[in-house]
């Protein structure tokens, strides 16, 4: 609580600084405020494992909530005074939709080159800079920022991640759901990502669940050369109960780095881990805690985002679909101003915009090649 109180003013101190534009702003959360998000996270899970809910410690719990609910919220509601006017994603900045073009076809253009393309739900960017250290003492390892497609939920941003959605990209609705299409085709499920993938690489490429992947016995074909692994563990943690499944996200980031050893072993050239969306945690949740709907005829997302048609209030953001990036059906999209959900007493959300939920991880490695074990030379 103390580490967390002390960094939340030592930010706020530092915050003007940073604040004169949209740019500013990603590189002061990128390069040092996403701390706080860290600290937090780790403050919640010693909360929740120490079972720290009796009276005597009530005081200093809220103290340090209330310490980041403040800040974030200055935070929050500048970012959205910049995305007003620069729009998103931020020109000259990494767009998630264009990172496999970017970043995944250039290595397979070498027959023979083998990347493994890891496909991590909600892995916020704090969380990518702890994985990243945690990768950087096997490999070399270079951590970037990206900009989340809109709405940052897992359907969307998880097509996003696929080959040509910088592109062709777009958003329809069906049956009051949002549906993802690349082109004309609908993506809604794994299997219709995956397809996208196996019909550009045909026997070059393979697909498998985390979990799966790392069994000691489970092998690739050799002539795979795209492996997409995929993993929802801790999305599926804090969709539950992120009170309680905070401390198992550390869980999930060993299970990575034991996949890549695994990797290594199997002569895969480069590994690049990617997220469809962040998060962010709501503790202190109070009675008011919750934002009014836009007027308007509105398609309501994940609780944080909606799209259709209608006006701005002093609680709703509005803009054009178009000035966040997004192709299709809507004509406009409406999100609460500040780090607020459209229903009351959610502890974990996505599907907003925020830093927290819009500026995610990418983590590129290369490989180094496994040593064969030397056996020293025995006199008979």
């Amino acid at each position: 609580a103390l580490a967390l109180c002390e960094t939340c003013d030592d930010f706020e101190r530092q915050f003007p600084d940073y604040s004169h534009n949209i740019d500013a702003l990603i590189d002061f959360y990128v390069s040092s405020l996403r701390e706080v998000d860290r600290l937090q996270r780790e403050f919640e899970q010693s909360v929740s494992d120490t079972m720290a809910s009796a009276s005597s410690m009530n005081e200093i719990i809220e103290k340090a909530r209330s310490k980041y609910r403040n800040l974030s919220s200055k935070v929050q509601d500048l970012f959205i005074r910049h995305v007003e006017k620069a729009g998103w994603p931020p020109l000259g900045r990494l767009s998630n939709a264009d990172l496999f073009e970017s970043k995944i076809t250039p290595k397979l253009q070498e027959s023979g080159h083998k990347v493994a393309l890891f496909m991590i739900d909600s892995l916020r960017y704090e969380l990518g800079v702890a994985l990243e250290q945690q990768l950087a003492e096997d490999d070399p390892a270079e951590l970037m920022a990206a900009m989340a497609q809109l709405p940052s939920i897992t359907s969307v941003g998880m097509a996003g991640l696929l080959p040509g959605a910088g592109n062709t990209l777009k958003l329809t609705k069906e049956d009051k759901k949002v549906i993802p299409l690349l082109g004309t085709a609908k993506i809604t499920s794994v299997k219709q990502r995956m397809d996208v993938m196996r019909n550009r690489y045909g026997q070059r490429f393979e697909e498998m669940k985390l979990a799966e992947f790392i069994k000691p016995r489970k092998k690739i074909q050799p002539d795979v050369d795209l492996l997409v692994i995929r993993s929802v563990e801790i999305d599926a943690y804090l969709e539950t109960d992120p009170e309680l499944t905070l401390r198992l996200i550390q869980d999930s980031l060993k299970r990575i780095r034991v996949a890549i050893n695994k990797l290594k072993g199997m002569g895969f050239h480069e590994v690049v881990i990617a997220t469809d969306h962040g998060f962010f945690l709501n503790p202190h949740t109070e009675a008011g805690d919750v934002s009014t709907k836009p007027n308007g005829d509105w398609l309501f997302v994940h609780d944080r985002l909606a799209l259709g048609d209608g006006v701005s209030d002093s609680a709703n953001f509005v803009f054009s679909a178009s000035h966040l990036g997004m192709r299709g059906d809507f004509k406009k999209v409406a999100g609460p101003r500040s780090l607020v959900a459209y229903r009351a007493g959610e502890l974990y959300f996505h599907g907003g915009i925020s830093l927290q939920e819009c500026i995610v991880p990418v983590i590129a490695i290369r490989l180094s090649k496994e040593q064969p074990i030397k056996e020293k030379a025995r006199i008979k």
